[in-house]
């Protein structure tokens, strides 16, 4: 079942538990991911980074874990790690990742905090 990242880490600090982030990059990595947490019966995150997109555009990759994440028995996240460009992240959001992450880290302090913020109103 497809869920936002709140949902996922709602019970985390009062129950004591912490719950992964698995970067995929295959179809077979994503499918074992999954199959784990559902043996498990544990809630997960999935995702790719930005520097994992040379393996495939980010649209497929929406295509694949979305599908995947939907026809799952546990709840699942969807998070875009690591995007460096506003517009990037933008287009996650578009795609339905659940959750995203901006990472200005590049860039200068002030040209962090102000595309940072940017961001957080986009989203």
């Amino acid at each position: 079942m497809l869920v936002n990242l709140k949902t996922i880490l709602s019970g985390t600090r009062e129950g004591g538990y912490a719950v992964g982030l698995f970067n995929c990059v295959t179809l077979e990595m994503t499918r074992g991911i999954i199959a784990a947490a559902e043996e498990l019966r544990s809630p997960v995150i999935i995702g790719p980074g930005e520097s994992l997109l040379p393996g495939a555009s980010l649209p497929d990759y929406a295509d694949m874990m979305l599908g995947i994440a939907r026809r799952s028995s546990v709840p699942v996240a969807v998070h875009f790690d690591h995007g460096f460009t506003p517009e990037l992240v933008e287009e996650a959001i578009s795609l339905g990742f659940t959750s995203v992450m901006y990472d200005g880290s590049a860039l200068s302090m002030e040209d962090n905090i102000a595309r940072t913020q940017d961001v957080v109103r986009m989203a």
